[in-house]
């Protein structure tokens, strides 16, 4: 385009416009029509040309016809904001680099909380400084009951929780006033019927839930042939298995292994022990996920070579003992003296983390005597309200002359150990093999784990309840029957009828003996009731019937209510689960699975 086709304006204009790297930017689209080298359809005013030389200058860098206007703003000098520039692997948020995404710490995944507005806590990445908190029904949070913006790591909802409902929750971190669209694992727990007297917020006691869906499940030993997982669901456990694990020749004992990897589903442990002379016994962890239980080992701790085959081992979900986030694992060994290479006691602490539980003990718990059986029995739950997991230990005796104790352990946030012994209960009189069972409830509604732990020699359960300085030791609730053997075995405490109490739930001594019984001792405000409701009086049993060889509970059909688990062993084979309710636990079974394979049954949320 010549100069001369410009009129005086815009010859004015082009001479005044600075020039930027050899380009001339136009300050604003004046006179859009003349810069796309159209003619002017006017007449030239009469004016006199002034008698200049035309400045020696290149003529302008302007649009094209074809040069699309809406392209000018490029060209102009706009701040737009700053231009982030992230590490390989990061991402933006707002103005910062991240890498990863937030970490759940608590409340316990899979565990029961104390309070209906828990306190929520996590970890966030570097240049995070806060975080989206959504509080769902269902795990793909379809169903947001609310969303918390939070400063920092810690985060409570602002108005009570559903009662007795599973609660999934998941974090997404925040710069500033940006949210990350990255959100972390999704966890859940289970809200009380009522929050905790004396406003203890802590959580404990993970369920199994191998799926993650809300729905307890039932793992069952298959004899020497294996064992199976039966889903969960609102009518109660699958009829058909959904995961079937063959191991041969071994015999088994099943526990819930807690989250030992932080994923938000439950994994189990399963202690493996040969039928032959000289074999080794085992503890293999099998991780759940999305689609069930994995039917391979996520991993396997080796105990000891045996000339004697031993079915005794035991292992549990020992809650979070050291306040990472994630799930750890107590191994017991009675009268054991070698595990994990460690000859200094039978008690060896595995530590969760983010690829699974670690295969080298974290802290090994001695004893100076072989024959207390320091590890016979195990169970974890919050006595002193603090937060961690304490871990509760059964030493019934070995011989007669050994009197029972159970020994808790509490938890310890970070340092070199992982617990520290902070109380010791000795069997009182005519209760020689105190410990010889273990189980946790919070009995009294206070936020405290209160301990129950089995005598069945001397015909009893002995209640012990938890406070802000640990376990009481002095007048523990006594609870018997007038059966043989009460506290052979007992399941996990829970609250059966929806009162915002736990519940004890024992059996008598298992045997072939047609009086063997299930019993539930109801909790309450001034503690446990020591009158039982046995659940046989609908049953319909015969002479040949074993009932209560195994027991166990959980929340199988998710209502909120504690479910029984009680296995008739011989000859129907048959696991039989009874739907806890507002009126307690039903006295008729309301779903029986049989399997000739099944000798022993066990639930494994305890």
């Amino acid at each position: 385009m010549s100069l001369e086709k410009l009129t005086p304006l815009a010859l004015a204009l082009a001479a005044l416009t600075p020039a930027c790297d050899g380009v001339s930017v136009l300050s604003s689209p004046v006179d859009a029509t003349v810069a796309r080298d159209a003619t002017p359809d006017v007449t030239a005013p009469d004016v006199t040309t002034p008698d200049v030389t035309a400045p020696d200058v290149t003529a302008p860098d302007v649009f094209d016809a074809g040069e699309d206007l809406g392209l000018m703003d490029a060209a102009l000098d706009v701040d737009t904001g700053p231009d982030v520039q992230c590490a390989t692997g990061q991402r933006v948020v707002g103005t910062a680099c991240v890498s990863g995404t937030p970490r759940l710490v608590a409340p316990l995944s899979l565990g029961d909380v104390t309070q209906r507005r828990p306190t929520l806590r996590w970890t966030l990445p570097t240049n995070l400084d806060g975080a989206s908190v959504d509080l769902c029904r269902d795990r793909a949070c379809t169903l947001v009951i609310e969303t918390v913006v939070a400063t920092g790591t810690s985060a409570r909802p602002t108005a009570d929780l559903p009662a007795s409902a599973t609660i999934f929750w998941r974090v997404r971190g925040r710069a500033g006033d940006a949210t990350d669209t990255q959100t972390s694992a999704t966890w859940l727990f289970h809200t009380p019927a009522t929050s905790a007297s004396g406003g203890v917020d802590t959580s404990f006691g993970a369920h199994v839930d191998v799926n993650g869906d809300g729905f307890d499940d039932v793992a069952l030993t298959g004899g020497d042939d294996g064992f199976r997982v039966h889903a969960g669901s609102a009518t109660g456990p699958a009829a058909t298995a959904t995961t079937t694990v063959t191991t041969g020749g071994v015999r088994l004992r099943l526990a819930g292994a807690g989250d030992v990897n932080g994923d938000g589903f439950g994994d189990l442990v399963v202690v493996r022990t040969s039928t032959v002379a000289a074999a080794s016994t085992t503890a293999s962890i099998y991780a759940g996920s999305a689609t069930g239980l994995a039917t391979t080992p996520l991993v396997t701790l080796r105990s000891r070579d045996t000339a004697t085959p031993r079915a005794r081992d035991v292992a549990t979900a020992a809650g979070d003992l050291n306040g990472d986030g994630y799930g750890d694992l107590a191994y017991g060994e009675p009268g054991g003296a070698d595990f994990a290479n460690n000859p200094t006691g039978p008690v060896a602490l595995f530590l969760g983390r983010a690829t699974g539980l670690s295969s080298t003990a974290a802290q090994v718990l001695s004893d100076s005597s072989m024959l207390t059986g320091l590890g016979a029995s195990l169970t974890a739950t919050d006595v002193n309200g603090d937060g961690l997991g304490d871990l509760v230990v059964g030493a019934p005796g070995l011989t007669a002359d050994v009197s029972g104790t159970v020994r808790v352990y509490a938890g310890q946030r970070g340092g070199d150990s992982v617990v520290m012994a902070s109380a010791v209960v000795r069997a009182p009189t005519g209760r020689r093999d105190l410990g010889a069972s273990l189980a946790a409830a919070d009995l009294n509604g206070d936020g405290y784990g209160d301990v129950l732990a089995g005598a069945p020699a001397g015909n009893a359960v002995l209640a012990f309840s938890g406070g802000a300085t640990g376990l009481s030791t002095d007048a523990p609730a006594v609870l018997t029957d007038t059966g043989a053997g009460v506290g052979a075995w007992l399941a996990r405490g829970g609250d059966t009828n929806g009162d915002g109490f736990g519940d004890a739930v024992l059996s008598d001594q298992p045997s072939m003996a047609v009086n063997n019984r299930a019993l539930v001792f109801a909790g309450a405000s001034a503690g446990v009731s020591t009158t039982p409701v046995a659940l046989r009086p609908a049953e319909t049993l015969t002479t040949s019937i074993s009932f209560a060889t195994a027991l166990a509970a959980g929340d199988v059909n998710g209502d909120g209510f504690l479910d029984l688990l009680v296995n008739a062993a011989a000859p129907a084979n048959q696991l039989r689960v009874y739907f806890g309710g507002a009126s307690g636990v039903a006295t008729t079974a309301s779903v029986t699975l049989t399997t000739p394979s099944i000798t022993a049954a066990w639930q494994v949320a305890n």
